[in-house]
């Protein structure tokens, strides 16, 4: 039994008294000679500090939630009871007096339903509560406690939408069988994630006071300060994170993310399932390169926080463009080590050092998180040097360096591989990594990173499922030019059938005693045994209506269709010949818009919404028609200048904006917006065409042919008669109707401009 000092049991006292307050059922306040059951709970371990579990209301009934450490034979209660007062504990098969830190054994009251009614007897006066159990099995218990509860606590922490509310506070990390592994101060406790934090379970990082290897996994070099616990609260099968970064470390990746199952308490209160994983950043045990953060602070001894410098833009020979800090030394050496992640425009905001590169990738700098001007310059020209060459057939064509000179081709394969097996909607577009080591001339890609919302998942607002069959990442950017790449091809292919395919169907499809060489990954139904005590208990709080095992047999169902599915679809890859892709795989040849949209491709009028979709039916905004006239007029360099509130700098269409709106092509509102988001109608996409085009007179009148010509709006006459007598505009289908007004679609806008282009473009070059 641990020793636990006097003033260390007086501290757990009060933080539980605190913790209590506003976690249980309001009750009245207790007299002195009443049981006030407000004042019930539990603890993890009784012999541990800050294992303290309170009583949480889970579908309308007063509820523990225990943890894989206490066996249902041997449940410890705490209540405040007046001498004066005898309180008896009943189940369905027996009862027994309940004393403050008695242990009750729940096996022989109550059977398998774990439901007690505690009746205080104290004189005449009688009172009862009914009590729930859940217990977990399997996993460790992790139990954060805030330092500040009442201020500091989860609700404040998870108040901000930003994630800038950090706590410090305790932590205690138990495993399943006892056997403690941290117990001691955290220095900070705060929300991460993107999409996941406007989830309502949210996702942490917590920072640990001294290094540890929380993992447990032997190696020395695995202890670490930061880890992250991922909610995986939009995969309902609570396993596809576990499984694609298990895969890619069985696929022998290097860096690859290692992680464990845990049941959450914070602040004494259940918040369920969560996976606690190593953080992707640099450092022994994780992305193991030059720690070049470290070394700018060296070169900067006067600057007590390099995150405090102001920000500039530059733009390297080869044409990216950056943001840098201000004012800073570089090191010596500023060949690395760099941890680039490949990010989405809307979340550019938050960086401090990132750049953009000629074809519209954002690549942010998480490492070092603060850098100078040379250090941007040489980065963002080397990921530009690279993409370059993918996008030349495998070669640079200013350099003459082939693409695998810039990067390692077997790891672009194996992240390709698992992004195309998954559908994962960020393949190659977000949580994307690359590194770069110090000395080195190539890139890495890796480590593997978020995969809740793939492998045919979704869940929460992100309901939609994929179906198992068709390519998917190969549509996507960099992953479409890879494709047409011979040696690419091949690698596919080979690493597919040599090496993942096996894992698929002797590993993850496996029994339950399959497990890869490296321990690494574990088959389907040994996952499903290891937590379904957990999943039961995280499924009482959250998306409390599905069955979970359905979830998992859909999870098997997708892994098992598309092995299949992909060992055909590789099968014909070679160095040798290079089948392209369709355009679009939702544009079906068949369709009264295949031409124009494929034509809208080729022209470079139009591009698709990623992973090979157009999204024909998708509306038209103001800001795609910028877009697509800003396109047809050559896309010549526009310098940024705050015209409307509404379109800031680094949005992929504010160099089209502006650009329309310096042409007089667009105008603004009065309030000073562009409204970019806004539906186009017929009549005002029109109108931008007819201004594009020079406002030509009119002297035609053709539009009086059409029965709904009185309802155009004024100021769009003149351009509607223009682009009627020009064939632009038809008639809406088969009728007599122009429908000015009506709002236009991707398809439609499609149309117009192919006619436009062909019309007044090709005809004049």
């Amino acid at each position: 039994m641990r020793k636990i000092h006097l003033w260390k049991r007086f501290v757990c006292l009060a933080l539980c008294l605190i913790l209590g307050a506003g976690m249980v059922p309001a009750v009245s306040a207790a007299a002195e000679d009443t049981v006030d059951w407000s004042t019930l709970y539990t603890c993890g371990d009784p012999e541990t500090e800050n294992t303290r579990i309170t009583v949480q209301a889970i579908d309308g009934a007063d509820t523990l939630v225990l943890p894989s450490t206490v066996s249902p034979s041997a449940v410890t209660l705490y209540l405040d009871i007046p001498d004066s007062a005898v309180v008896v504990a009943r189940g369905e098969t027996g009862s027994t007096q309940l004393t403050n830190g008695g242990t009750l054994d729940l096996t022989a009251l109550c059977g398998s339903g774990y439901t007690l009614t505690l009746q205080a007897v104290n004189g005449s006066e009688t009172s009862e509560y009914r009590l729930n159990f859940l217990f977990s099995g399997n996993v460790s218990a992790m139990y954060l406690v805030s330092d500040d509860p009442a201020n500091e606590g989860r609700t404040w922490v998870e108040s901000s939408a930003d994630k800038s509310n950090k706590a410090t506070g305790s932590m205690v990390l138990q495993n399943a069988d006892g056997t403690i592994v941290y117990d001691d101060a955290l220095t900070q406790i705060k929300g991460r994630g993107n999409s996941t934090w406007q989830a309502e379970k949210k996702p942490y990082q917590i920072k640990l006071d001294s290094k540890t290897d929380l993992l447990q996994t032997g190696d020395k070099n695995n202890k670490s300060k930061t880890w992250v616990l991922l909610a995986n609260y939009y995969d309902l099968a609570l396993m596809r994170n576990t499984i694609a970064l298990g895969l890619g470390s069985a696929m022998g990746m290097d860096a690859n993310v290692q992680s464990t199952y845990v049941d959450l308490y914070y602040d004494g209160e259940y918040r369920g399932c969560y996976l606690l994983a190593e953080k992707v950043e640099v450092g022994s045990g994780r992305v193991n390169i030059t720690d070049l953060e470290e070394a700018n602070e060296d070169a900067n001894p006067t600057i007590d926080d390099l995150a405090d410098l102001p920000t500039a833009t530059g733009t390297t020979a080869n044409g990216a463009t950056y943001t840098y800090c201000e004012g800073m030394s570089s090191p010596a050496d500023i060949t690395g080590g760099y941890l680039l992640e490949m990010d989405y425009t809307s979340r550019i905001g938050e960086e401090i050092s990132y750049f953009l590169t000629t074809r519209g990738t954002y690549v942010v700098v998480k490492s070092p998180e603060c850098a100078g001007k040379e250090e941007m310059d040489y980065i963002a020209t080397l990921y530009q040097d690279y993409e370059d060459a993918i996008y030349n057939g495998g070669v640079n064509p200013t350099t003459g360096k082939a693409y695998t000179d810039y990067v390692d081709l077997k790891s672009t394969v194996h992240c390709y591989l698992i992004n195309e097996l998954s559908k994962n909607r960020d393949g190659f577009a977000s949580s994307a990594y690359l590194y770069k080591e110090a000395g080195e001339d190539t890139m890495t890609m890796g480590p593997l990173w978020d995969y809740d919302l793939s492998l045919g998942g979704g869940g929460g607002s992100f309901n939609e499922k994929a179906e198992p069959e068709g390519l998917y990442t190969a549509w996507n950017g960099i992953a479409a030019a890879l494709y047409k790449l011979g040696d690419f091809r091949a690698m596919v292919k080979a690493e597919y059938e040599n090496n993942l395919y096996p894992l698929l169907k002797n590993i993850v499809l496996g029994d339950a005693d399959a497990v890869s060489g490296n321990g690494a990954l574990h088959s389907l139904t040994y996952y499903q045994a290891l937590i379904t005590a957990t999943a039961a208990c995280d499924r009482a709080i959250w998306n409390t209506e599905l069955i979970w095992s359905d979830e998992v047999d859909d999870l098997r169902n997708y892994i098992s269709v598309r092995a299949e599915y992909l060992k055909e679809a590789f099968s014909d890859w070679s160095a040798d010949v290079y089948v392209p892709l369709s355009d679009f795989s939702d544009v079906a040849a068949d369709a009264w818009y295949y031409q124009e949209v494929t034509s809208a491709a080729r022209y470079g009028l139009m591009r698709g919404i990623g992973v090979g979709l157009f999204d024909p039916d998708g509306t038209a905004e103001r800001s795609h028609v910028a877009q697509t006239i800003f396109n047809m007029s050559g896309e010549a360099p526009v310098d940024f200048q705050q015209k409307f509130s509404d379109v800031s700098r680094g949005d992929w269409f504010s160099d089209a904006v502006l650009w329309a709106a310096g042409e007089g092509i667009v105008m603004g509102y009065p309030e000073g917006t562009f409204r970019p988001g806004d539906a186009v109608s017929r009549e005002d996409l029109v109108v931008l065409l007819y201004r594009y085009y020079g406002a030509p007179e009119v002297t035609t009148n053709n539009l009086s042919r059409f029965s709904d010509a009185g309802s155009i709006s004024h100021y769009a006459v003149d351009a509607m008669e223009w682009a009627v007598t020009a064939g632009l505009i038809k008639g809406y289908g088969d009728t007599d109707l122009v429908q000015p007004q009506g709002t236009t679609n991707r398809a439609e806008l499609a149309a117009i401009l192919v006619r436009f282009y062909e019309r007044f473009v090709t005809e004049t070059a």
